[in-house]
């Protein structure tokens, strides 16, 4: 259980039979324009293959879920949805569900999530963990631009271990460009050497 303002929610992973996926259903449709339309077929699937996590609140039923997939290709989370009832926003529905998926999918290398640029929630990703790492065209005719958010859990890949490889064993240094000039100047030699 987490508590949220006096209030205790449970995250449950939902199930294709649950009694929460129309809901869950219905809050996606409710909130379309800023999620994009997504085919109850895809929810279904969703749920089946255990991608749908939903907020749950004693006597109220479910007021916030998670769609995401998983890439096998690059071992990464990508998150379709977040979403939570307009009434239910700003009680920490947001982070417990995130943090859920964190610990569901801890053996993989991180979360990639796309937003809208537009919807000014910049302050929100940030404060979850998520690191802005690009930006790109989106599909509406309005020409919106998403950016690519991520949450990296930490774990070394190809990239990480030939870097820590080739520093190993050398002792690395950073200066500054303007003292570099400074150095290559023929000026600064002739002070030096006096």
């Amino acid at each position: 259980m987490v508590k949220g303002e006096s209030l205790k929610f449970s995250i449950q992973e939902i199930s294709p039979d649950s009694e929460y996926l129309e809901t869950i259903m219905r809050l996606g449709d409710a909130n379309s324009k800023t999620l994009g339309s997504l085919p109850y077929g895809a929810f279904r699937r969703l749920a089946g293959e255990g991608f749908v996590l939903g907020c749950i609140a004693p006597k109220v039923g479910c007021v916030g879920y998670l769609l995401y997939g998983i890439s096998r290709r690059c071992s990464r989370v990508k998150l379709t949805h977040l979403c939570v009832a307009q009434e239910w926003r700003r009680k920490g529905i947001t982070k417990s569900l995130i943090q859920d998926l964190k610990k569901r999918t801890q053996h993989l290398y991180g979360i990639l999530a796309s937003c809208r640029r537009d919807y000014q929630l910049d302050r929100m990703w940030a404060d979850l963990g998520f690191v802005p790492l690009h930006e790109r065209p989106g599909k509406s005719k309005n020409g919106s631009i998403l950016t690519e958010w991520w949450f990296d859990y930490g774990h070394s890949d190809l990239l990480t271990t030939l870097a820590y490889q080739k520093t190993e064993f050398r002792i690395c240094v950073a200066i500054d460009a303007n003292i570099f000039f400074d150095l290559v100047d023929d000026e600064n030699f002739d002070r030096v050497e006096k």
